[in-house]
């Protein structure tokens, strides 16, 4: 079991690093169209139109949850730690563009929410190992709040998708890159011991079936507004 466990935990790291490229490309994108808005070029859309907030956040949420599962750990998780700490920076950086842009409290409750679970997952780094111990049922319950949160991050997604039935800011590769995620993390879990790996497990497979939904949705959007341009031509 341990061998496969450090299998996993390394190909589940390598893997992650499509994640890591799927949540840089959404915030590229997001300078890119600011660019283009510099130079009225953006009709009708600001650089973060149609990116949910509650999504966005969730998914530092959740992130955050499986860092801080990593440190509270019996055996400190460097496979959880490392990699959802580049995630956790990148979507620090995505939501300090989304509260700037918008400037309403609630982005900028989110945003410096974001900043304290930070501060307060590194400096439990340096927390006895014996007070992390009795922290792990919180880091649990972290999880399972940040599960709830982010499927009503999704549920706010796709409610944006279909209102205003364009994608906006959105980035495509960054959902195809978390369903890699979602699936090379479930299997990581199953290698650990699943009475501390459960809320993992139930987070992964409830957000890989979330994300099926909101791809789908994506589709769908394109393919209608290549199917106008067709017409169009």
């Amino acid at each position: 079991m341990q061998d496969s466990y450090h299998l996993w935990g390394v190909i589940s790291s390598l893997l992650f690093m499509v994640t890591a490229y799927g949540l840089f490309h959404q915030l590229t994108i997001i300078y890119s169209r600011k660019r283009l808005a510099s130079n009225n070029q953006l009709e009708n859309e600001t650089p973060c139109s149609v990116i949910s907030t509650n999504r966005t956040f969730g998914s530092y949420f959740a992130f955050f949850g499986n860092f801080y599962l990593g440190i509270c750990l019996p055996h400190f998780d460097w496979y959880l730690f490392i990699t959802r700490f580049i995630a956790l920076i990148i979507l620090l950086l995505t939501l300090w563009e989304i509260f700037h842009e918008r400037r309403d409290k609630w982005a900028g409750l989110l945003f410096y929410g974001s900043i304290f679970l930070m501060l307060f997952g590194m400096s439990s780094v340096f927390f006895p190992a014996s007070y992390l111990s009795q922290l792990l049922p919180v880091a649990k319950i972290l999880i399972v709040f940040a599960v709830i949160f982010l499927l009503q991050g999704y549920i706010h997604q796709m409610r944006l998708l279909r209102k205003f039935k364009k994608i906006g800011g959105i980035s495509k590769k960054m959902y195809q890159a978390f369903l890699l995620k979602e699936i090379s993390t479930l299997i990581f879990a199953f290698t650990m011991d699943l009475s501390n790996s459960w809320p993992l497990i139930l987070q992964h497979a409830l957000l890989l079936i979330a994300e099926i939904v909101i791809l789908i949705e994506i589709y769908r959007i394109e393919s209608l507004s290549n199917k106008k341009i067709s017409d169009a031509s």
